[in-house]
């Protein structure tokens, strides 16, 4: 539960056992945001106690963030040559020609991670940009434009090659 301030702690202390005891190249957040499907999510009480007055996006885009600056402050602190990267949802936001379709890492996973790479709290980001034409090039350039020299890596979806996903061309 990203709201509770004890799920930071825990994560932080299996990286720190795993980034102490071990040489790894990276750390990866693979799933750090809130569940695809969010609406009737049952986090009322603890935006009660710790919303403070934001908005409960914002306060959801906090748990997010605070979870992703505690590991890479973690990371850091014992091996600062080890990478911290994480996968987002692949359109961070809508653009001012392309809508994102109500299915975007800002508003619905409640990830800020643009502001991360601004932050410096982040040094890979992985989009997870597994849409074609129009709904894949505008936003990889949208990553590129704001990456504040992190790398970003958008991810492919290979899977959609296969037929049940969408049978899409290999050229």
């Amino acid at each position: 539960e990203p709201g509770n301030p004890a799920t930071s702690e825990h994560i932080v202390s299996i990286v720190k056992e795993i980034v102490g005891k071990y040489d790894v190249d990276g750390i990866h957040l693979d799933y750090i945001r809130y569940p695809d499907r969010n609406k009737g999510y049952p986090d009322a009480s603890l935006y009660r106690r710790y919303g403070k007055g934001l908005s409960l996006a914002k306060w959801r885009r906090n748990n997010i963030t605070r979870i992703v600056k505690d590991v890479y402050t973690c990371v850091k602190s014992i091996k600062p040559w080890v990478r911290v990267s994480c996968a987002t949802l692949g359109k961070y936001d809508n653009l001012t020609r392309y809508s994102s379709l109500g299915w975007d890492a800002c508003n619905t996973g409640f990830q800020e991670a643009q502001q991360w790479a601004s932050d410096g709290i982040v040094d890979i980001i992985f989009p997870m940009l597994y849409f074609k034409g129009n709904h894949f090039s505008p936003f990889v350039r949208d990553w590129q434009e704001n990456s504040f020299g992190r790398h970003i890596v958008p991810g492919i979806g290979a899977y959609r090659l296969l037929s049940e996903y969408g049978g899409w061309d290999s050229i």
